[in-house]
C-alpha cells in the first residue's frame, strides 16, 4: 500500500515532467517560429522536382496519405537533394488532400525552392509558413499539458493536510 509520502513524490515528479514537457514543446514552437520568420531573408533558387507521389501513411487512425515529394537545386557548385515544401510536420491526412499538393509540385516540374544561406542543405518550397500539420499537433499537446498539469496541481493542493484543530493554550486555559 502506497504512503502518503511516496504518493505526493509520485505527484510531485509528474507535476516536474509535465513541466519539463511544457517547456520543450514551448522550445519547439518558437525554433519553429524563428526559423519560418528567417526563411523570408533565403536565397530562392530554380529546383527540379524529381519525384512527387501519393503514399500509404502510418500517422493516425484509419487510411491516411503523404506525399513522396523530392527535388533537386543547384548552389554553389552542387547539386542539393530536398523534400520539404514548408516548415513543420509533412501532411498526413486524407488522400483527396494528398493528391492536391502532389499536383501543385509532379515530377519533372522547375519550382522554385528557398534555401538557408547557412546550410544549403536546408530548402523549402513554401517560405515564411508553417505547416498546418504541425500547428494541429503542437497547440492540442500543450493544451492537454496545460489541463493536466492543473489537475495535478489541483488534486496535489487539495490533499494537503487541514489545518490542525486549537488544543490547550499554554498555562492550562482555551
Amino acid at each position: 500500500m502506497p504512503t502518503k509520502q511516496s504518493s505526493s513524490w509520485a505527484g510531485f515528479l509528474a507535476v516536474m515532467v509535465l513541466l519539463g514537457l511544457f517547456f520543450i514543446t514551448i522550445r519547439y514552437a518558437r525554433v519553429l517560429h524563428e526559423a519560418y520568420v528567417a526563411s523570408d531573408a533565403w536565397l530562392p533558387v530554380d529546383a527540379l522536382v524529381d519525384v512527387s507521389a501519393v503514399v500509404r501513411a502510418s500517422c493516425g487512425k484509419g487510411e491516411n496519405y503523404k506525399v513522396q515529394l523530392q527535388y533537386r537545386y543547384p548552389l554553389r557548385g552542387r547539386d542539393h537533394i530536398g523534400d520539404q515544401i514548408a516548415f513543420g510536420d509533412p501532411y498526413c491526412g486524407a488522400w483527396s488532400g494528398a493528391r492536391d499538393i502532389a499536383l501543385k509540385y509532379p515530377a519533372g516540374v522547375h519550382i522554385t525552392a528557398y534555401v538557408d544561406p547557412a546550410r544549403a542543405d536546408h530548402a523549402v518550397l513554401v517560405r515564411g509558413r508553417v505547416s498546418a500539420q504541425t500547428w494541429t499537433s503542437v497547440v492540442p499537446l500543450l493544451m492537454g499539458e496545460i489541463v493536466f498539469l492543473a489537475l495535478c496541481l489541483w488534486g496535489w493542493l487539495r490533499k494537503a493536510p487541514p489545518p490542525a484543530p486549537p488544543g490547550p493554550r499554554p498555562g492550562g486555559g482555551f
